[in-house]
């Protein structure tokens, strides 16, 4: 048994018993070695997320720091979300042979779903999934067994328990605030035994039976369910936007900004650069005066000519003001000029690095499949700019229909209440939908505030 602050793992060698006819048992032995696994185990039973445990740390770090990303997971979160949800059962339209949608009002379910929080759950939830691929849903019952509270833990602070060696099951999610300031490869144990004061564990429901499995332990009031994008042969989900992240076009895109603010900031632009040939002054001051002047009196009589020339070339009154030069030949007929004022190459004007910017930021729309003519861009290479009314209309439309089977995973939490309550057996067929969007073309009226499509 270990301790973890109030709360225990049962680590007896049940736990750990090999099941011989399991695939896992080598062909040649009768027995499994599972010592070093339990072992590790009872020290620290959390699942990395990343190498170092820090992931969702690292890829947080750098998202906040993109407005692209955090514009594209603004919009892709509004979609998902919609403009609320209804409840429905599908009938057979006789007339059409059809099957349609027959929406369901109910005030006791509506007042259940505000009363356990369920559209900030959602709200929650929906965003986590689409940042991150994961969602935490933790349901809280009373002691009646009775579910009165649903809320979503956000996904940096969640980790889970490494698997059964034999059944491979996860058992247990942990939750704490801390894994960013644990060093775990240096000190294991030590980190194992603090970890303890700062961590909650929450029993990790599987994604079937959800009611029989909590009725299956009624000294347990706090569980927790994991929905996630699949990915083979991870235990973390993963959202598509992580390949820029890995790929480096997200630093890339992070990058060019703070070049080109670092690049202003300690940059000195100059507009002229004015050159005086030395026998000017000794042309102008004939008669060996200015061999005889002094090093003062000199660089008094060169600051008086550039302050003539500042005042003759700069200011909106002298634009486009033509100016005179002396020049000579020397022996060899190169021409020299008395003064010579050249324009200054400001590189602050060029457009350095910005072709990479948007070839990354488009990388990073296109792997939050979100087509670009809803951020008001066009794909690289094409020479429509912003996109057609129409051509934005059906990218929402097709944005709001991709986005359906992740609304079903979302709402998995409804389904669990509709079995607890009994509203299920009251509408057979009972679903949920989400009000998405309308976008008129500009040849259509627009439609009201309250106007919305209704999706799956």
């Amino acid at each position: 048994m270990i301790e973890f602050g109030n709360k225990s793992l049962d680590l007896s060698e049940g736990l750990f018993e090999a099941n011989l006819s399991s695939p896992l048992a080598p062909k040649t032995s009768d027995s499994l070695d599972l010592s070093n696994y339990k072992e590790s185990f009872k020290n620290l039973p959390i699942l990395y997320w990343g190498p170092q445990n820090d992931y969702p740390q690292l890829l947080d770090d750098l998202e906040r720091k993109s407005g692209v990303m955090e514009a594209g997971l603004q919009l892709s979160g509004d979609y998902l979300i919609g403009q609320g949800i209804y409840l429905y059962v599908d009938k057979l339209d006789e007339a059409t042979q059809e099957v349609v949608q027959q929406q369901i009002v109910d005030p006791e379910i509506t007042d259940d779903l505000e009363a356990v929080g369920y559209e900030a759950y959602r709200q929650a939830a929906s965003r986590e999934y689409l940042k991150w691929g994961n969602a935490w849903p933790i349901y809280k019952m009373d002691e009646s067994r009775k579910i009165v509270q649903l809320k979503n833990f956000d996904s940096p602070f969640c980790r889970l328990e490494r698997p059964h060696p034999v059944t491979t099951e996860i058992e247990n999610l942990y939750v704490s605030a801390q894994w960013q300031n644990m060093d775990f490869t240096k000190n294991a144990d030590l980190y194992s035994k603090q970890l303890g004061k700062w961590m909650k564990k929450y029993k990790l429901l599987k994604p079937f039976n959800v009611i029989a499995q909590m009725e299956a332990q009624p000294k347990i009031f706090d569980f927790a369910q994991h929905i996630k994008m699949h990915t083979s042969g991870a235990y973390y989900g993963r959202a598509p936007w992580h390949a820029v992240f890995e790929s480096g076009w997200l630093d890339i895109s992070v990058s060019v900004p703070q070049m080109k603010r670092r690049l202003f900031k300690n940059s000195m632009t100059l507009n002229y650069h004015i050159k005086i040939h030395e026998d000017y002054w000794k042309e102008k001051y004939a008669d060996g005066k200015w061999e005889n002047f002094t090093p003062e009196e000199r660089a008094e009589k060169i600051k008086a000519k550039q302050n003539e020339l500042e005042t003759s070339l700069i200011g909106e009154s002298k634009s486009y003001k033509t100016l005179f030069s002396a020049f000579k030949t020397d022996v060899n007929g190169k021409q020299i000029y008395s003064i010579e004022i050249e324009m200054v190459d400001n590189k602050l004007k060029e457009g350095t690095h910005i072709p990479d910017a948007q070839i990354a930021d488009a990388q990073i729309v296109f792997a939050l499949l979100v087509d670009p003519s809803l951020f008001g861009m066009s794909a690289p290479g094409s020479s429509n700019q912003t996109g057609s009314g129409s051509n934005i209309r059906e990218a929402s439309l097709a944005l709001q229909a991709r986005l359906n089977p992740h609304r079903d995973l979302i709402n998995q939490p409804f389904y669990v209440l509709a079995q607890q309550r009994g509203w299920k057996k009251k509408y057979p067929g009972l679903k949920i939908g989400t009000k998405g969007y309308i976008i008129n073309t500009l040849d259509q009226r627009a439609p009201a505030a309250s106007q919305t499509t209704k999706q799956k």
